[in-house]
């Protein structure tokens, strides 16, 4: 028999899905405490890096910094709401809070997915088309981009959060077996097997209105393939396109720089024909080892030029296929994080509009509560992966890392060293043009 401690009023809401719903629920509030630490910790460092370090200031890293923007404050507006809740087993604050957090989850989940597909196609016409594409200011482009992003979330966000309100619902609280099941913050689903003795409370819940439920529903499955599966799908068709374009790339690179290498030893081999016989024309006086010599010496410094090349070309080859593999990777994990979210609020929809909220199968049910459980866990994980693949995958992000956590201070003396030296420099410089003037 399940016993519900007194400091609460209410039911647990993985009563009758989990055999202990009292440890799930300290279970849930650890990960969430984790997450919104970790979350917040990666966040602030990836804005701060993005910032303050010239060499990540791309219009790429503008999309992962507004990215990162939308994580942290995804976790700090909706987090702790979250876990207040759940802790409370009813919402506790007031309608306006009530309104702010489904606000805020619409708005920074819409801009998540929207930015996402801002850089994707950024990448795609920067390596497809590159001559028209660079026509543009680059900086200009990604800011006006990320605004017009904002400007669709909240438009998108701002009706669906306005329609929620606090209803006090009744929960019957029972000594046999009882399933209580809260959806997505929006329905709770009773099934009530026998009752001895009941207790009646009264519980607030944040929900939407009862008489604009069927139009969210079709809302929200109009807009869970607006801006989730659709986008997806045009993601993921246009990094194969990246992909197959790449490799062109990267071909086309390969060969012209062989042509150069090819073109360039024979004009310099052409040169060293002329010099060599200008040099036996005016120099008759030098044997023929010192031509050898030279003519050695010039070899060894166009080999080493071609390497040069060789090597430059490489590094643009493998820079490109580290920034395609690092969005490539948060894409995945957006992907993986958001699909359970969307699914439940799919299935969710579709069962509003056509079955009213009566589950008549327990297995239904209970999918539908598992689904609610770990597209929680998987939604606010999601705000916290991209700071860990920034630094798994690139290492200009791992080394902006490391720079901000241990190289803080030797770049400071580093600093004050160079500015020392230029003081003394500039002394040392009137100093001489005085003795000069006398």
């Amino acid at each position: 028999m399940l016993v519900i401690p007194s400091t609460n009023k209410c039911p647990s809401i993985y009563q009758g899905i989990f055999s202990n719903p009292y440890f799930i629920e300290k279970l849930i509030l650890i990960i969430y405490s984790l997450i919104f630490t970790i979350g917040f910790i990666g966040n602030i460092m990836t804005i701060f890096i993005i910032i303050y370090n010239t060499h990540l200031r791309t219009p790429t890293n503008y999309y992962l910094l507004n990215l990162a923007v939308s994580d942290l404050m995804m976790l700090m507006c909706n987090l702790p709401l979250e876990m207040l809740e759940i802790y409370n087993r009813e919402w506790p604050l007031s309608i306006i809070f009530c309104k702010l957090r489904n606000i805020c989850a619409e708005f920074f989940t819409c801009s998540s997915i929207l930015t996402i597909l801002a850089f994707t196609c950024e990448r795609y016409f920067t390596i497809v088309h590159p001559i028209h594409f660079h026509r543009l200011s680059h900086f200009r482009r990604a800011q006006n981009i990320i605004i017009i992003i904002w400007l669709i979330s909240i438009g998108f966000s701002l009706p669906l959060g306005l329609s929620y309100e606090i209803e006090i619902n009744s929960s019957i609280i029972s000594n046999n077996l009882s399933t209580i099941v809260f959806i997505n913050n929006n329905t709770k689903l009773i099934q009530i097997n026998s009752l001895d003795k009941d207790i009646t409370n009264s519980c607030k819940s944040c929900i939407p209105k009862k008489s604009l439920k069927k139009i969210l529903s079709i809302i929200i499955i109009i807009t869970s393939f607006c801006f989730f599966y659709f986008p997806m799908i045009i993601i993921g068709a246009i990094y194969l396109f990246i992909g197959k374009a790449l490799r062109h790339v990267n071909k086309n690179e390969i060969y012209s720089n062989q042509i150069e290498i090819s073109t360039s030893s024979l004009s310099n081999n052409g040169i060293n024909i002329k010099k060599y016989t200008d040099n036996n024309s005016s120099h008759s006086g030098l044997s023929n080892k010192d031509v050898q010599d030279r003519q050695q010496q010039q070899q060894q410094q166009q080999q080493q030029i071609n390497s040069y090349s060789w090597l430059k070309m490489r590094a643009r080859c493998q820079a490109r296929k580290v920034v395609v593999k690092t969005l490539v990777a948060v894409v995945i994990a957006f992907f993986v994080c958001y699909a359970p979210l969307y699914l439940q609020r799919l299935l969710l929809a579709i069962i509003t509009l056509y079955s009213n909220f009566n589950f008549e199968l327990s297995l239904l049910s209970n999918f539908m509560a598992y689904l609610y459980v770990i597209s929680g866990i998987t939604f606010y994980f999601g705000s916290v992966i991209n700071p860990i693949l920034y630094n798994v995958i690139s290492n200009k992000y791992r080394r902006a890392y490391c720079d901000l956590f241990h190289c803080r201070l030797k770049h400071k003396k580093k600093l004050n060293n160079q500015i020392i030296f230029q003081i003394n420099h500039s002394k040392k410089q009137s100093i001489m043009l005085n003795i000069n003037q006398s």
